[in-house]
């Protein structure tokens, strides 16, 4: 009751594809550890890695709930062992990639504007695609993150579960205007968000990227999906003759280029939607010069410069401080 009705097509799927390889006419209680064994040898044989994980942890999950109510014996969730994957790089553009891209790959102004909204925000792809006019604050420099789009279209909370504030660079605030008056006369749409199985909420908003702004044909989706973007992202960099690289690099692109600009872990952290810094500095410790020669400089610089205020603030009086 837990998952969502998209999670349990994909567990599924999955299922049916582990217990097709197992032999859907045999009985729980005759499977041992060494079929699923087997199992990993014919998933791993013609699957990426990360396709066969996703399979072996819910046929895991299944086979746990078995034993934990007799069906089968011990010891089969235990043997769904999953394989080991290295771990991948981020693979961020360059100045010169992403200036490409703008140029020579982007035939619409709502294309350009949506690469450099995903470039200097580090949005995931689906909060991207999820974004509505009602979310953006200009006054404040904000855009409010509180939705995101799945491959199948519908609507969910952002992947921690919680709504996030995103300050904007300027080169991110000139695109949400660019989008704001491409999308002035579209009308707003009520969405169902699908917190989990049992709960929803309803938002009316109106997309601040929508497929309609170019639209040849008459039926078109209001809102992009994964999918969708995937492939206006590769024609882009077809077109600017740029690199393949999957959409998610641009979010990849925006955290090694705040870092590289010796940004706040912290703050970064917050604005990529993550729980805090660790992951932060896990994949993208490549790109945190930690021995920088101007580090120690900058470090004395601040030791200084506390040490000119420390004096001082045993003297000053609280109540007039707070007074004041």
């Amino acid at each position: 009751m837990d998952i969502t009705a998209e999670t349990e097509s994909r567990y599924g799927s999955a299922l049916d594809i582990c217990i097709e390889l197992l032999g859907k006419n045999r009985l729980g209680s005759t499977l041992l550890p060494e079929d699923v064994q087997q199992l990993r040898v014919d998933l791993i044989e013609d699957r990426a890695t990360s396709t066969a994980n996703h399979y072996l942890a819910t046929l895991s999950g299944f086979l746990g709930w078995c034993e934990s109510n007799g069906y089968c014996r011990t010891g089969l969730a235990a043997a769904c062992v999953r394989f080991q994957m290295s771990a991948r790089e981020p693979d961020p553009l360059t100045q010169a990639e992403f200036a490409k891209l703008i140029a020579d790959g982007c035939l619409h102004p709502a294309d350009s504007a949506s690469i450099t909204l995903a470039v200097y925000t580090g949005l995931r792809p689906g909060e991207l695609c999820g974004l509505a006019k009602e979310d953006v604050d200009l006054d404040a420099n904000i855009i409010h993150v509180r939705r995101a789009v799945t491959s199948s279209g519908q609507f969910k909370p952002p992947k921690t579960g919680r709504a996030r504030i995103v300050f904007l660079f300027p080169p991110a605030r000139e695109a949400v205007i660019t989008l704001l008056a491409l999308q002035a006369e579209a009308a707003a749409l009520t969405v169902t968000v699908y917190l989990n199985r049992h709960e929803t909420r309803q938002d009316t908003v109106t997309p601040l990227l929508s497929p309609t702004t170019q639209a040849r044909k008459t039926k078109v989706n209001a809102w992009f999906v994964p999918t969708a973007w995937n492939t206006k992202w590769g024609n882009i960099q077809r077109r600017a003759k740029t690199r393949p690289r999957r959409p998610y690099q641009t979010r990849h692109t925006y955290a090694c280029w705040c870092l590289t600009a010796r940004g706040n872990l912290a703050f970064i952290s917050k604005q990529m939607g993550h729980k805090d810094f660790t992951m932060l500095v896990q994949v993208y410790a490549k790109w945190m010069d930690d021995e920088s020669p101007n580090e120690l400089e900058h470090i004395w610089f601040g030791m200084q410069n506390t040490a000119q205020i420390a004096p001082i603030l045993p003297h000053i009086n609280l109540e007039s401080a707070l007074t004041t």
